[in-house]
């Protein structure tokens, strides 16, 4: 009896631990956004720029993910990174992907990993170019989503601002609560007792 035991401690702690939360979300109906318009994020002639947006999770999450949409003027490289928060503006990096877009005039959905999130914590999402020579649109959000933005012109000094937010989705699996862990414990130990008065 015991593998049934284990498949089913496996099977409720999956169901515990595989709940994803929506942390923060201005996209419309079936992620839809402006696709004609966004914040540019480039490393050319015309000059750097970067953007970050930010969000606060509502509980602990043992990891988080993010997904937002570009659309890539000049092939090149970017990175969206998770920052901690520093007197309102993007702080520390904590979490860093790199993605490369090798085609130009392409509307893209890109999703990442960012690691794990604490309540009440504010974070930003920061996205900023990699490579020379690249210019992108991170698009506007089709929800009328304003509030506090951050940009950078060095990729190191921050410039706060209030407007239109881009779209991005962010979501996070919620680390289990101890009571949550305590009835799972005991509906585990119950159904331990049946089969052990069933093997008798």
């Amino acid at each position: 009896m015991k593998r049934p035991l284990r498949v089913l401690a496996l099977l409720a702690l999956f169901s515990v631990s595989a709940r994803a939360d929506t942390i923060y979300n201005n996209f419309g109906p079936s992620q839809t956004f402006q696709s004609s318009a966004g914040y540019n994020i480039e490393n050319d002639l015309d000059g750097f720029a970067g953007l970050a947006v930010p969000f606060t999770a509502q509980a602990d999450y043992a990891n988080s993910t993010f997904t937002l949409p570009m659309f890539t003027i000049n092939s090149g490289d970017f990175t969206v990174s998770l920052f901690s928060n520093a007197s309102g503006q993007p702080g520390t990096v904590l979490d860093t992907s790199l993605f490369v877009s090798g085609n130009s005039f392409t509307q893209g959905m890109f999703t990442g990993s960012m690691g794990s999130l604490t309540a009440g914590t504010t974070y930003w999402l920061v996205v900023l170019p990699d490579s020379s020579d690249m210019l992108l649109f991170w698009n506007w959000n089709s929800t009328g989503d304003n509030g506090a933005l951050a940009s950078t012109l060095n990729g190191t000094t921050w410039n706060s601002s209030t407007g239109i937010r881009p779209a991005v989705e962010v979501d996070g699996t919620p680390v289990p609560e101890p009571g949550t862990l305590v009835l799972l414990a005991t509906g585990l130990l119950g159904v331990a007792a049946r089969f052990r008065k069933k093997r008798l």
